[in-house]
């Protein structure tokens, strides 16, 4: 028997890591059926004044109207799947996760990146030690300890998980991100040939431009 696994929550549903985390569900053999309310995705490019204090009270407030539509579409489609699943962006909806759960079926948290890291450490929108830093990391100690598992993209940030947010290791799992495409390589440049390199992400710390341009340079030998 074929089980269903409901994908779950606000989530930016056409960025790349949820995208691929239904195709690796299905390719785990579960049926995915989506409990879907759009919300993060109306914003693109989440730039600092995005997480500004009138701004957070708007998405707390358009997440309290989106709510009603989640659950009517938990209702429809979703009670009963096997498996609850609550992908990148879905911090807020673990919460509600969870509740609709009730120890029932577990609930499975893919969050990527924790909210901590992207705001504290890497955009450093909120300085460490700030409320707004406090605050993300009591966002991630309660979201990350309350699924029944958590999947990390790298070893590096299950550790991370662990060790900064007090994961317990045994609920935790390492799943590697992947892919959507591949490029095939070239054949070796010869000496004077103009190289080109791609640069595929966004301009944030984390997508590491500045380090890619700065293995180019060294390649050209400037």
């Amino acid at each position: 028997m074929i089980e269903s696994a409901c994908l779950f929550g606000t989530y930016a549903s056409q960025h790349s890591a949820n995208r691929l985390l239904r195709a690796t569900l299905e390719a785990a053999g579960y049926t995915v059926v989506e409990c879907h309310a759009p919300l993060w995705e109306r914003t693109r490019d989440k730039l600092p004044r995005f997480f500004g204090p009138l701004s957070l009270a708007q998405r707390s407030l358009d997440y309290v109207r989106a709510l009603p539509r989640l659950l009517a579409k938990w209702r429809a489609v979703g009670r009963e799947a096997r498996l609850l699943v609550v992908g990148f962006n879905g911090q807020l909806d673990l919460w509600v996760a969870r509740r609709l759960a009730r120890g029932r079926i577990p609930v499975l948290f893919v969050p990527l990146v924790p909210v901590t890291e992207t705001l504290v450490d890497d955009r450093q929108v909120y300085a460490a030690g700030s409320l707004g830093a406090r605050f993300a990391q009591w966002l991630d100690r309660t979201t990350l300890g309350g699924a029944d598992l958590v999947i990390a993209d790298t070893e590096a940030h299950r550790a991370y998980m662990c060790e900064t947010f007090g994961v317990e290791p045994s609920k935790t799992r390492t799943l590697y991100l992947g892919a959507e495409s591949f490029f095939h390589a070239t054949p070796p440049l010869r000496d004077g040939v103009a190289r080109s390199v791609l640069f595929y992400g966004q301009y944030v710390s984390l997508h590491g431009a500045s380090t890619i341009v700065d293995a180019a340079r060294r390649l050209n030998g400037t």
